[in-house]
């Protein structure tokens, strides 16, 4: 086989493993910079110069879960005074 007729499978992924948080930092910007867009990375504990490498974008989370907080309160306080401001019917 010629090496015109070889072709190379595409790239779905890759995995790394670095010793320190500045070296994981440095990679990412690297590979940001290289083009990679969709990339991801786990760390025990959070790394806040890494949101930035990635150039991940901001999600709606926050909002979502200050929404659903709030609307369980007002549903508890509700339920609470509806169950002390209903009369019983009367026998």
């Amino acid at each position: 086989m010629s090496a015109s007729t070889l072709r190379r499978p595409p790239l779905y992924g890759l995995i790394g493993e670095f010793e320190s948080p500045v070296a994981l930092i440095k990679a990412a910007r690297r590979a940001r910079e290289a083009g990679y867009r969709k990339m991801d990375a786990y760390t025990p504990y959070p790394i806040h110069e890494l949101t930035e490498a990635l150039a991940l974008p901001r999600t709606k989370l926050p909002v979502l879960v200050f929404i659903g907080g709030a609307l369980g309160c007002a549903t508890g306080l509700f339920i609470q005074w509806f169950a002390t401001t209903s009369r019983s019917p009367s026998n």
